[in-house]
């Protein structure tokens, strides 16, 4: 609705009264424009608390006071504006503001994580779960979450190098972005995009390269120690699938067959394709333009030999067998209910289709039981689902709760 101004000494649309010298009165004039000019400041203001709250309202970042000052007036007038504006006299805007921030701030979703061995001798499975890792620039200082699942073959180095230092590295990739680029605009998709997939390629290449020189059990460099024959360590890999879990974006790096799939609206969102040599015809030209081959024996095998064409480690299959991440990124949406990663020791015996309905029947449930949590309940029932269904492999699950109204 348009504001209607009315002058001092104004009747019925009447101007005020000219003085004998038939000029209009100075300090009538002056007041008028003094009144208006508080009216605009005043209209200014709540528009600009308004377009705020609705950034905030979609995850955007939320102003400091600063933001919203108004420009200083000699008279003072502005200065109490603002001051009744951000105090509450002239509404809620900046209360709703710091309201949202203290939301995403403090909220935590809750987890369930299984690695259980199966029915194999050793266990080669490893799961990393950090809330709150921390709060980059990228996400407007707020934080992220880190989840992640790693299958290791030919013994578990690699799976408990990517354990213990891929959310370390991460951290220092994302918080270290800006150093190395420049301001990042958090505001373009496209470029957030790009900044997100840097971060995980250089992640993925800094943590093979430490576990390539590292003993994982006592961290010597270059393994001069007794702990793990270096030869063994030079044949074997894991795969590594990585989440993290912003308040606006689900960002997805996989290298290998290990999956996550997101629950939404009542259906399965893929969120990383196996890189497995059988079904994946672009995997098998980029080994082919390198000079290597796809052989078929029992199943499709990278020279003979591993079934998966990425894989972190693996060294005397380099170039065919790389480590770059493929990334996806998934903005959120309200009716997002929850993630679930995992290695193939379950995804081998279970559908993605299935093993969400299994977590969707536990997360209805009033309560966790026995068990933490829904999340907790829900991996503990797909680990005990791919046994009773034969699987013969280590299994590790990681069940992320979405929906806040479950905190």
């Amino acid at each position: 609705m348009a504001e209607v101004i009315r002058r001092p000494g104004a009747q019925h649309g009447k101007s005020p009264a000219p003085n004998s010298n038939g000029i209009g009165n100075k300090s009538s004039s002056s007041s008028s424009s003094s009144s208006i000019d508080r009216c605009k400041e005043k209209r200014r203001l709540r528009i600009q608390v308004r377009r705020e709250s609705v950034l905030a309202a979609n995850g955007r970042v939320i102003p400091s006071r600063r933001s919203i000052a108004p420009t200083p007036q000699q008279d003072g007038s502005n200065e109490e504006i603002h001051k009744q504006q951000i105090c509450g006299g002239g509404g809620g805007g900046m209360a709703a503001l710091e309201e949202m921030r203290r939301r995403v701030t403090s909220y935590v979703p809750v987890v369930g994580a299984v690695a259980f061995v199966g029915r194999r001798s050793k266990m080669e499975d490893a799961i990393s779960v950090k809330t709150n890792l921390c709060s980059p620039p990228i996400n407007h200082r707020l934080p992220l979450h880190f989840f992640g699942v790693f299958d290791g073959h030919g013994g578990a180095h690699f799976a408990i190098m990517c354990k213990q230092n891929m959310h370390s590295i991460l951290e220092e990739e994302v918080m270290g972005l800006e150093k190395h680029v420049g301001p990042i605009d958090v505001m373009d998709e496209r470029v957030l995009r790009w900044a997100w997939r840097r971060v995980f390629r250089s992640c993925f290449s800094r943590t093979e390269l430490l576990a390539l020189h590292t003993c994982g059990c006592c961290g010597t460099r270059d393994f001069r120690c007794s702990c793990v024959d270096r030869r063994e360590v030079l044949q074997s890999g894991s795969t590594a699938v990585a989440v993290v879990l912003t308040q606006e974006h689900i960002i997805v790096a996989n290298c290998g067959d290990s999956r996550a799939v997101l629950f939404r609206r009542g259906s399965v969102v893929p969120l990383s394709f196996d890189h497995n040599p059988a079904n994946r015809a672009d995997e098998r030209v980029r080994i082919k333009v390198v000079g290597g081959c796809i052989v078929n024996l029992d199943i499709a095998r990278v020279e003979g030999v591993l079934d998966m064409t990425r894989a972190i480690g693996d060294k005397y299959l380099k170039p065919y067998v790389i480590s770059e991440p493929e990334v996806t990124i998934e903005r959120r949406d309200s009716e997002d209910e929850f993630l679930i990663l995992a290695s193939d020791g379950l995804w081998d015996v279970i559908s993605s289709k299935m093993a969400c309905h299994v977590v969707r029947d536990c997360m209805k449930k009033e309560g966790p039981g026995l068990i933490t949590s829904r999340s907790a309940s829900a991996a503990t029932l797909l680990t005990r689902l791919a046994l009773a269904r034969g699987s013969s492999d280590n299994i590790g699950v990681v069940v992320v709760d979405l929906n806040k109204d479950n905190v």
